[in-house]
């Protein structure tokens, strides 16, 4: 970890270091670099308005700076680019920092994660004295409020031992979710919290998962408002469904029932059950405006996860537990022959779970042995089995159909290893994914979420929708240039989002049935993969192109998204007649709040996976060679994907053979080969660690590649 030796405390705000005839006033969100200096990137207005796509910020004027700062630049150009010759902090929305303790030139400070700041950061005296002991550790520290300097006041989490899964975590936890917070967002918690109290409870949500804790949903109170009648429902309790979940899940959002008379004609009847969470959590109540700056349950690698609900509720009062009654909101279908989905309907209901199954009992199932199934089987649910075999062909039916359909789902691979404490300590284990098993209740839920959405829809109810446009229309050309170079005739429509669905049908199967060559397939496959749009939330419906569906919502994890738990309201509402409770604009404001925090979710999930598996490496814990695919040949080197462990790695040019030396590669427009074709993305190389990176990085070095 890099230091900065302080000469002074940190400047205010910077003034101009040079003179510049024309100076241009551009606003910008800043990202230092650990070498010191860093880099304004232009709001989308900004950059219209001058041109400029980024901006060169020089080491004696990131003082001061902190990552996502929206700051004031006076930039000027010349033929090295865009640099600046002023900077002002605008906003500052992160408020905790991670780095390291150290005491430089007689004072306490924090060395701060390179991705974070680019220089020391001064600490109240108070502070000093409570780390001075602990120099080299890593500690998450709460910033005074102030936009002129980088200051640190109070200790949040640690300190930790540098290099372990507990500093691991805390430096994820405030790096990702330090990014988003409500108060850039304020009009999709002011419903029913006031930003500054929305903003201190998700500090506090910080603070407690870098800490290593749980967090602190609240409990169960009748608070709040509740949509839609809690005394009609229908009578399932006498059909025999299951829950099937993780082997250690107790938070059971979803059981399910089906029946077939195993013709090949008939159709499958299927019930999705989905807890009721609308019932008990009331819109407004603590237990809702903390699940709603939660938006979803955070999930680690290693460590307790952090409950969008209080894990009483979700753990326990409210998780369809086995042979506990328990309200639900249904989902009921038939699946003809085909695969398609017929006399929906949606309802309140009791049932009764007669089993609580794990992936691992289901895929068993599958392979042919009923023994963990029967094992729970009595009297009472000896019709397990036949529930089974239903639910089984009913998600084949549904499998075949979207299959034909084209699903961008098929081109992600599973990851079959991942790193673990195993008795405190850090390794490697198996991923127990149980592929088949997953997918038979995934199927499920798709259909079950592609339902409520048509039914929400129908009725031009307003709720979050979940949209997926399909192929990126900047990105479109590089899939295009893709097939090209693997001889693929496909014409470019004039509108790309429209025929999206159609398109990635063709593309795929025409990745599927090239068995020829292996690395062609691969190339196709990686860069559709990153053609792809993301998913968002919106109030109006429109086409889920990754999932082939019309329309789509996320209506089956109450207990773990936020955004499901407001559809569950939608819909109450709408079955008793009443007025939905969430206002278009409401739901508009409040699905970018939850995109953006699913979003910092995934980072958080990506780097702590990533840093875990550095871990491992440097500590010589798993070998140091292995296999990678490139997804994108740059200028500065290869794009790598360790696929069987979801981590991205990078080959710098410098390192790659060539006939002379070199720093950069030559290559195409669209970045998917080099120009003397020895580099192409899809191709499998061989790497080997060398160590890690200012960042933390693991750095890769080649070891042997399959020439294209």
């Amino acid at each position: 970890m890099p230091t900065t030796e302080p000469t002074s405390p940190p400047s205010n705000t910077p003034s101009v270091t040079n003179e510049t005839p024309t100076p241009v006033s551009v606003t910008a969100t800043f990202r230092p670099h650990p070498k010191g200096f860093g880099f304004a990137t232009p709001t989308t207005e900004a950059a219209e308005t001058t041109g400029l796509d980024g901006i060169f910020i020089p080491p004696q004027l990131t003082r001061g700076l902190l990552a996502d700062d929206v700051v004031n630049v006076q930039a000027v150009s010349d033929e090295k680019g865009a640099h600046a010759v002023a900077v002002t902090v605008l906003a500052r929305h992160r408020r905790m920092l991670s780095g390291i303790v150290a005491h430089r030139a007689g004072r306490n400070v924090i060395t701060p994660d390179p991705s974070l700041a680019s220089s020391w950061v001064a600490v109240d005296d108070a502070l000093g004295k409570q780390l001075y002991p602990h120099q080299d550790r890593v500690v998450v520290v709460l910033l005074a409020d102030n936009h002129d300097q980088l200051h640190a006041q109070a200790l949040v989490a640690g300190p930790f031992i540098d290099g372990s899964p507990k500093a691991v975590r805390a430096r994820t936890v405030t790096q990702t979710f330090g990014r988003i917070t409500p108060d850039a967002f304020p009009g999709a918690l002011d419903a029913t919290t006031t930003t500054l109290a929305a903003t201190t409870t998700h500090l506090k949500l910080t603070g407690q998962l870098a800490g290593g804790q749980r967090g602190s949903a609240s409990g169960l109170d009748r608070n709040g408002t509740f949509p839609g009648d809690v005394t009609n429902f229908q009578e399932r309790r006498d059909e025999p469904c299951v829950t099937i979940d993780g082997e250690q899940s107790r938070d059971l959002d979803d059981a399910i029932w089906a029946a077939w008379d195993h013709t090949e004609t008939a159709d499958v009847e299927v019930a999705v059950h989905i807890v009721d969470a609308a019932r008990a959590i009331g819109i407004g109540s603590p237990a809702d405006n903390y699940a709603r700056i939660a938006a979803a349950t955070t999930y680690f690698t290693v460590g307790d996860n952090a409950s969008m609900i209080d894990p009483a509720l979700s753990e326990d009062a409210l998780s369809l537990l086995a042979g506990v009654d328990r309200f639900v909101l249904s989902v009921r279908f038939r699946v003809d022959a085909q695969g398609n989905i017929s006399d929906p309907t949606v309802e309140t209901a009791a049932i009764h779970s007669r089993a609580k199954l794990s992936y691992a009992d289901l895929d068993a199932f599958l392979n042919g042995d009923p023994s963990r199934v029967q094992s729970h089987a009595s009297d009472s649910n000896d019709a397990l089995p036949g529930v089974l075999d239903a639910l089984i062909e009913a998600a084949r039916r549904l499998g075949t159909q979207r299959d034909t359909a084209g699903s961008l789902s098929s081109l992600f691979a599973e990851v079959t290893e991942e790193p673990a404490l195993v008795n405190g300590r850090l390794t490697v284990t198996a991923a127990t994914t149980f592929a088949a098993a997953n997918r038979v209740v995934e199927r499920l839920m798709v259909a079950a979420n592609e339902t409520v959405a048509k039914w929400l829809n129908d009725r031009q109810i307003p709720a979050l929708y979940r949209n997926h446009a399909g192929l990126d229309a900047t990105r479109a050309p590089r899939v295009f240039a893709a097939a090209s170079l693997l001889g693929i005739d496909v014409t470019t429509p004039e509108d790309i989002a429209g025929a999206g669905s159609q398109l990635i049908a063709t593309l795929i199967s025409a990745a599927e049935n090239d068995t020829d060559d292996a690395t062609k397939r691969d190339l196709l496959l990686q860069v559709l993969a990153g053609a792809t749009a993301r998913a968002n939330y919106s109030a109006e419906a429109a086409t889920h192109v990754g999932l082939n569906a019309a329309a789509y919502t996320h209506f089956t994890s109450p207990l773990r998204r936020y955004a499901d738990l407001v559809v569950h309201r939608q819909v109450r509402a709408a079955l008793a007649g009443e007025p939905a409770p969430y206002r278009v604009d409401e739901l508009a404001e409040l699905g970018a709040w939850l995109d953006a925090r699913l979003g910092v979710s995934n980072q958080l999930a990506s780097a702590e996976r990533a840093a875990l598996w550095d871990l491992l490496l440097a500590r010589k814990a798993v070998s140091p060679t292995t296999q990678a695919t490139v997804t994108a040949v740059t200028k500065p080197g290869l794009r790598l994907r360790f696929t069987t462990r979801g981590t991205s790695g990078f080959l710098p040019a410098a390192g790659l053979p060539s006939d002379e030396p070199r720093t950069q590669l030559d290559v195409d427009a669209f970045e998917l080969a080099s120009t003397d074709e020895r580099w192409q993305v899809g191709q499998s190389v061989t790497v080997t660690f060398s160590g890690v990176d200012a960042l933390g990085r693991a750095n890769w070095q080649l070891a042997d590649v399959q020439e294209t």
